[in-house]
């Protein structure tokens, strides 16, 4: 734990010293302390999949980039720059030199009312009580299921390398526009 701590401290460092020598003004925050992004451009998370999530659900419109301060240790499947390369893709951007990749989130409706936050990667719905059965119904295109499980976890392209992957989805492309879904066992 406390080779991780070092090695992402030193990474934040790295990402501040290369936003003060290129003269580029910022904020920062510690991830549970997000409130709101609405005032920023461009986004940088320094982490891994969970920093870059947690400050997605503030995103609407704007870019964010996610930067895995420790490819060694994580996997970082949404951060697409690793801390070695974060100022050779941070001066391409300044250049105009970039490409943006747009993900597909999933909206999330219970009883008809809509969250505020969309899912960028997965949502799973369970009964509040872990042993309990959870007891959904299915509507789509007209067709209606129940259903009873442990719970149903929801995965869009961006999530289809995690927890669906591990069920037997298939991973997709990040670009895809569909999702996936599968129930959760017991066992899982």
């Amino acid at each position: 734990i406390l080779e991780a701590h070092q090695t992402h401290t030193e990474a934040v460092s790295k990402v501040t010293l290369a936003l003060e020598n290129l003269g580029i003004p910022y904020g920062m925050s510690v991830r549970h302390e997000i409130k709101s992004l609405k005032r920023y451009h461009l986004i940088l998370t320094v982490g891994g999949d969970g920093t870059f999530l947690r400050s997605a659900h503030f995103v609407k419109n704007q870019l964010i980039m996610g930067i895995n301060s420790s490819p060694h240790l994580s996997v970082g499947a949404l951060c697409t720059v690793t801390i070695n390369d974060f100022e050779k893709k941070l001066t391409q951007i300044l250049a105009g030199r970039f490409h943006v990749r747009s993900v597909t989130r999933i909206q999330i409706r219970v009883n008809g009312k809509v969250l505020p936050v969309e899912a960028v990667n997965d949502i799973l719905f369970t009964n509040n009580s872990p042993a309990a059965t959870s007891r959904y119904y299915i509507h789509h295109k007209g067709q209606h299921e129940e259903h009873k499980s442990s719970g149903i976890w929801i995965a869009s392209a961006s999530g289809s390398t995690a927890v669906i992957s591990a069920l037997g989805g298939r991973k997709m492309k990040p670009t895809e526009k569909r999702f996936q879904r599968r129930e959760r066992r017991d066992a899982e």
